[in-house]
């Protein structure tokens, strides 16, 4: 089953990876984000693109780390009711 998963994930990956490659090389003009009085570096918009595509992996990984937790806790609990 994880074979089949690995040959479906593989072409998907290798696609992403194409299109982030071309996104960067066309998008390298750098531009500065302006938040009310605030300006920040310029650098390209590829970078900014990358920067917020991490910030929300992180985020989201994050925001889901209670639930995996708490499911963590749930299966001990429920192992050790099942070997008593």
């Amino acid at each position: 089953m994880r074979a089949r998963g690995a040959l479906i994930l593989m072409p998907l990956l290798v696609v992403a990876v194409l299109l982030g490659v071309l996104l960067g090389l066309d998008n390298s003009t750098p531009v500065a984000l302006t938040f009310l009085d605030w300006s920040s570096p310029e650098l390209p918009l590829f970078a900014w693109a990358l920067l917020s595509l991490l910030l929300g992996v992180i985020f989201g990984l994050l925001a889901g780390l209670p639930a995996r937790l708490r499911q963590r806790l749930t299966i001990r609990r429920l192992q050790r009711q099942l070997e008593r």
